[in-house]
């Protein structure tokens, strides 16, 4: 979640490395994602669309042929392209490796779930990294990393787990932290500043890997010609509005997300984006910067020529989607210019927010006092539009159907995202 890096204004410092980047580049303050879960937030990183976009609104379908992701689009066009992933929900089977030279879902990998939340895998991320970087090659590249450990449980190796928070004498601490029922919205407020700690003490262990990184590329000589991009799928709630963990609402402390992007040797015309922005937009933006051309079907925008150039930033809209079709949850958020609705269609309900003034979403309002007056309708445009895209998906091209195997399920029953 963007609220606890201090490259975001947090009091903590969570993200030096990140800030660094941000400083040297761009940083979109006002950037969203498109779900509450890995694996379609994942897929609207890596293909520039809304879930109804590239239809991977659940658990149990690939990715079909027709939707282009990024990693096809840099190898077609010549790029040595590679990922190393760390969680069950980027695994290849669901498509993800489309486009990849190298799609690596095995070096970081657990007899269970409970095993990975335990784990700490940042280091081997980016010794798996470097591995890869050192290969060299007369091409450029394109690789995909994908961080865990920022993930519940929030067990952070020393000395992250008492940097933010040394004095703590209770018992609370971050392991089984989703299904530990001690952790609730009733515990004392000092445990919950604990768990927060925790979390913190978990983004700066990535924030310093991310360093490491950045060591290695400069070690390479590959510092000087290499885009960075620095995102992330979903935050987590901490009963900001009574629930914790993630994939069960749509509110900010899930959707607001950060969005780095460092480009050596281009200097930004605006170096903070404050306009709604999306982790779709990443795929037109990196593509425009390389030169190639954005494939069709790509829902985002192209941000090369506001960050850039002279482009001015614009009123837009930009949308959150969650389809849980085993917990009956069917969810869509909607926000433009510091106005927010979200529309749960199984209690069927529309719930209003002036974010501008705000932002933690605790005071509703009604839907008629929204800033933009005709937001409902917008809402109801932008729905009619992405149903019938993802219909026509289906009558086109059917599902790509994926049989879960009781391995799986176990474990991702053990995450507490299937029941």
């Amino acid at each position: 979640r963007a609220d606890h890096l201090s490259t975001y204004g947090y009091q903590r410092d969570t993200s030096p490395m990140m800030t660094d980047w941000a400083r040297r580049g761009v940083l979109f303050k006002n950037a969203s994602s498109t779900t509450a879960w890995t694996l379609p937030g994942h897929m609207s990183m890596l293909t520039g669309r809304s879930l109804l976009g590239h239809g991977m609104v659940s658990d149990d379908r690939m990715l079909t042929a027709d939707v282009t992701t990024l990693a096809e689009t840099l190898q077609a066009s010549g790029y040595r392209t590679g990922a190393i992933v760390s969680a069950p929900y980027v695994e290849a089977r669901y498509g993800f490796a489309r486009g990849f030279d190298d799609y690596d879902d095995h070096t970081i990998s657990f007899a269970t779930n409970k095993a990975s939340y335990r784990s700490v895998t940042a280091p081997l991320v980016q010794d798996t990294a470097d591995a890869w970087l050192s290969k060299g090659s007369e091409e450029p590249f394109f690789l995909f990393l994908h961080y865990w450990d920022v993930h519940y449980d929030y067990i952070p190796s020393p000395p992250y787990d008492t940097m933010f928070d040394p004095d703590y004498e209770g018992d609370i601490t971050g392991d089984d932290f989703y299904f530990n029922a001690a952790v609730n919205r009733n515990m004392d407020p000092r445990d919950i500043e604990h768990l927060l700690a925790l979390y913190d003490g978990e983004i700066r262990l990535v924030d310093d890997h991310l360093a490491k990184l950045a060591a290695s590329l400069t070690r390479l000589g590959l510092d000087e010609n290499t885009i960075v991009v620095v995102t992330s799928d979903h935050g987590d709630e901490f009963f900001e509005h009574g629930r914790k963990g993630h994939h069960r609402t749509l509110y900010d402390e899930i959707l607001r997300v950060p969005f780095i992007l460092y480009v050596p040797g281009a200097t930004p015309t605006k170096p903070v984006v404050t306009m709604e922005t999306s982790i779709i937009d990443i795929m037109p933006t990196v593509l425009s910067l390389v030169g190639i051309d954005i494939p069709d079907g790509v829902e985002g925008v192209n941000l090369a020529p506001i960050a850039f150039g002279d482009a001015p930033e614009t009123d837009r809209a930009t949308q959150g989607e969650l389809y849980r079709k085993n917990s009956l949850i069917t969810q869509v958020s909607h926000r433009r210019s510091g106005a927010k609705l979200i529309h749960n269609f199984n209690r069927r309900t529309v719930e209003a927010y002036n974010i501008a003034g705000d932002p933690g979403e605790q005071t509703g309002i009604n839907t008629d006092e929204l800033h933009h007056p005709g937001m409902l309708g917008e809402l109801r445009d932008w729905m009619a539009s992405a149903w019938s895209v993802f219909h026509s998906r289906i009558s086109e091209h059917g599902v790509a159907s994926l049989e879960m195997d009781r391995e799986t399920a176990e474990r991702l029953r053990s995450l507490g995202y299937i029941q």
